[in-house]
């Protein structure tokens, strides 16, 4: 898994530092319509992925501050520096970040108040369901414009196809995908019968 980070932030850093260059070698062997798809593409990619690591970055504050909340309450000495890397190692460690990142504080307890250790740990599991289920499809909507359900769908999809690696692209990858589909997908207008599906008919006033 850290090699997989490592792989994807270096590949990051050196496609933006020389990406234009690589763009307009790539659209050269093009011809002018394929350029502009190309380049339609590419900004779409390059947006969503620019909001994807807002979002990693909103949601390692919030794993920050409700762990260090917690980690305060309960007497974890350190807590400001445990809780940060906790909320590090949940972003940049798909799927087990968050277990992973409790294993400082918890250490840093168990021998001395295995309650504690064992509240942390509880605590971890807890907070790793709702940021699966509420926070990411949510923060995500908010940064990439993509419907809370792909999100959480996309990150196990993701997973399941590649693995850790798959779980930290798969939002981005579907953000891009829903974007390049209504960009270049036409819509119709809804006909009467479809547009009421689900709502409740009106009844007409007395005369």
């Amino acid at each position: 898994m850290l090699f997989d980070l490592v792989t994807v932030l270096v590949f990051g850093f050196y496609f933006a530092a020389d990406g234009p260059d690589f763009m307009r070698t790539l659209a050269s062997w093009m011809p002018p319509r394929g350029q502009q798809v190309f380049i339609t593409i590419s900004e779409i990619t390059i947006a969503k992925t620019g909001g994807y690591v807002v979002s990693k970055i909103v949601l390692a504050a919030l794993s920050t501050v409700f762990h260090g909340i917690f980690f305060a309450a309960i007497g974890v000495p350190y807590w400001l520096p445990f809780a940060l890397f906790v909320g590090i190692t949940a972003q940049f460690v798909p799927i087990v970040g968050t277990y992973l990142g409790i294993i400082l504080p918890v250490l840093a307890t168990v021998f001395t108040s295995p309650w504690k250790a064992i509240a942390i740990v509880a605590f971890a599991a807890v907070y790793q369901q709702i940021e699966t289920y509420y926070f990411t499809p949510r923060v995500s909507k908010k940064t990439m414009d993509v419907n809370p359900a792909i999100a959480l769908g996309a990150v196990f999809v993701g997973a399941a196809i590649w693995g850790p690696l798959g779980a930290l692209i798969g939002i981005p990858l579907a953000a891009a995908g829903v974007s390049i589909l209504d960009t270049y997908s036409h819509r119709y207008e809804l006909v009467p019968e479809v547009a009421n599906v689900g709502t409740v008919p009106t009844e007409p006033e007395p005369t």
